[in-house]
């Protein structure tokens, strides 16, 4: 056949060996993307080669590096967070005056607020909430561009407006952000 062919039988072992090994790498590359979605495209060459051995294949890192160049599968890295709190501050930390007891007897008796960050398309959005501990809901919010404490205030003088006459602690989540903030401007002469 090799004489018909014009070929050596080097050359066609070599040939039939590659065809078996198209299949194979099919195969393999049918795993690798099950591992990639199993586990939401975070494992690296490394990783996806370890699993494909716990699976029961012969495989090592080289392979798997070859076949998810070839097929354009990557892993993603995670993104980089940004840094939001500067500790470098003159403030002195807030008194905790709540001693952890974070179930109120009665509604508007104990509000707690956060910030939270929001990555957007357009850049960063800051959320500031403030919860009544006793029922757990929101009773009031704001969105800002920037963490200018002012967003702070806007969100409590939305809660004072849906629950009016409101008697109660209020604690912020320690941020320094709010630290330096005066509430009485806003707050309505909540201690």
């Amino acid at each position: 056949m090799c004489r018909c062919l014009g070929t050596t039988r080097q050359a066609y072992n070599g040939w039939k060996k590659r065809e078996g090994d198209d299949e194979s790498d099919r195969i393999l590359v049918l795993e690798i993307l099950d591992i990639m979605k199993e586990t939401r495209s975070s494992y690296g060459i490394k990783r996806v080669a370890k699993e494909l051995k716990d699976r029961g294949f012969h495989v090592n890192h080289k392979r798997v590096e070859r076949l998810m160049k070839e097929n354009n599968i990557k892993s993603r890295r995670p993104k980089k967070t940004q840094k939001t709190t500067d500790s470098n501050h003159s403030f002195p930390a807030s008194e905790d005056r709540l001693k952890r007891r974070f179930n109120p007897s009665r509604p508007n008796q104990v509000w707690a607020s956060d910030i939270t960050y929001l990555k957007t398309r357009d850049g960063w959005l800051y959320l500031c909430v403030w919860m009544d501990l006793f029922s757990r809901k929101i009773v009031g919010w704001s969105i800002s561009a920037s963490l200018a404490a002012g967003f702070v205030c806007d969100a409590l003088t939305s809660a004072l407006t849906l629950r009016p006459g409101a008697r109660l602690w209020f604690t912020l989540i320690e941020a320094c952000n709010t630290r330096a903030m005066n509430f009485a401007s806003c707050s309505g002469g909540i201690s």
